[in-house]
């Protein structure tokens, strides 16, 4: 059964992403569990008032993604799991076509089953409190990459939020002049 989530109309991340990271984090957490069937498109966007096509397309990108499975006729179902999924999660100040080239050698194919999670915080120290918060104990590493110039009382608040990470499972990296 999918828990009840909220969907955010002003949120950074859209409808589509928003469904998509929940229905991950319930699978990851084992509250959707193998070959359980998923609610149908029409019933999802009922329930969380996003249109039929909002709701295929996260289903898509989950079934892209090897989490869902979809039966002609009958629906989309979770994949069973084989083993434990690494997870990596990229916690960045901005991300443009700058910053893309500027760390293309982080990001990478891997082999295996390692899942890789971007997050944007735009310097907005709120949402970095809440992307570490919604996200801990997800992943088994976070990247966090700082920006070039930080007050030495953002700094401070920064490093409050990153000690909720354990030292041993996040890599900090501060941007260059």
């Amino acid at each position: 059964m999918i828990d009840k989530f909220k969907i955010k109309s002003d949120w950074r991340l859209g409808k589509v992403n928003q469904i998509v990271k929940e229905v991950k984090k319930m699978i990851h957490k084992g509250k959707l569990c193998a070959n359980e069937q998923m609610p149908s498109i029409n019933c999802l966007s009922r329930q969380y008032h996003v249109s039929r096509d909002t709701v295929e397309k996260a289903y898509c990108v989950l079934k892209k993604e090897g989490y869902l499975v979809s039966t002609k006729g009958r629906g989309f179902f979770v994949v069973p799991r084989l083993k434990e999924d690494f997870k990596v999660l990229f916690i960045l100040n901005e991300f443009n076509s700058n910053q893309s080239r500027k760390h293309e050698n982080l990001f990478f194919e891997p082999a295996g089953m390692i899942n890789i999670d971007l997050c944007v915080y735009h310097n907005n120290l709120e949402t970095f409190d809440n992307i570490v918060r919604d996200n801990y104990n997800l992943y088994n590493y976070y990247y966090l990459i700082l920006p070039r110039r930080i007050s030495a009382i953002k700094q401070r608040k920064i490093n409050d939020i990153i000690g909720l990470i354990p030292d041993a499972k996040r890599l900090v990296l501060q941007e260059r002049e």
